[in-house]
């Protein structure tokens, strides 16, 4: 089985989800656009596609061209019933890629949060073993609608949307359950530039509750993985 990871920016990497599909044999390429590293044309061969997040917007195409053959990507993998996961960035783009609207959030979430399952949410298999409500990292300012062909899995109190099915087997999280301490490290250092209110005590609470919660974490993005492996597999 391959997979393409779609890193945009290289401080948004793939964390634990490729050495979790590893794990279970899954052949990862990841694929850095930051560093110049082309896309493929099409899906050929490809089993599984994960998009990584980044702090372009999903319509910022004519900056970003590359987003454009992404756009392709997805279309391409929906049409073809290829397992798709789209963390935060990747989460928009799949749903600009099934004609849903991306736009700017009613607030920016940044830190830490919950997501409540939906009914949905809680019957389908990528949460199984999940529990009905996931502390998660959150760093947006955009959302989504729910496409015409998606189901809506989970929500916050702040932004509705928070995790899509689109079709049988291409999810959308707009929240980060990737997030491993190395990552937690970069995003540390580059936040203070991006978020002019976050002070040292603020990165310091930050760290400290992931370094607290780190093992459910961890079980947590480990759970979903397998359970999107088993999907991709069609078991």
């Amino acid at each position: 089985m391959n997979a393409i990871i779609i890193v945009h920016v290289s401080c948004e990497g793939p964390g634990l989800f490729a050495p979790l599909l590893r794990d279970f044999g899954v052949n990862v390429e990841v694929i850095d656009v930051e560093q110049g590293q082309a896309l493929p044309d099409a899906l050929d061969g490809v089993d599984i596609l994960v998009v990584m997040g980044g702090p372009m917007n999903a319509y910022q195409e004519q900056e970003h061209p590359y987003l454009r053959q992404e756009d392709v990507l997805l279309r391409q993998a929906l049409a073809g019933d290829v397992p798709v996961m789209g963390v935060c960035l990747g989460a928009q783009l799949l749903a600009k890629a099934a004609d849903a609207k991306v736009y700017r959030a009613p607030v920016e979430e940044f830190g830490w949060g919950e997501v409540k399952l939906t009914a949905a949410g809680r019957d389908d298999p990528l949460f199984a073993g999940v529990g009905s409500t996931m502390r998660v990292f959150q760093w947006h300012g955009d959302t989504f609608d729910v496409p015409a062909a998606g189901e809506l899995l989970a929500r916050s109190s702040a932004v509705a949307n928070q995790a899509i099915r689109v079709g049988r087997r291409a999810y959308g999280l707009q929240f980060h359950v990737e997030l491993d301490r190395r990552l937690l490290d970069l995003w540390m250092e580059i936040a203070p530039e991006e978020r002019g209110d976050l002070d040292e005590q603020a990165i310091a609470g930050i760290t400290a509750t992931f370094d607290e919660h780190e093992a459910d974490l961890a079980r947590q993005a480990s759970a979903i993985v397998r359970n999107f492996h088993q999907i991709a597999c069609g078991s």
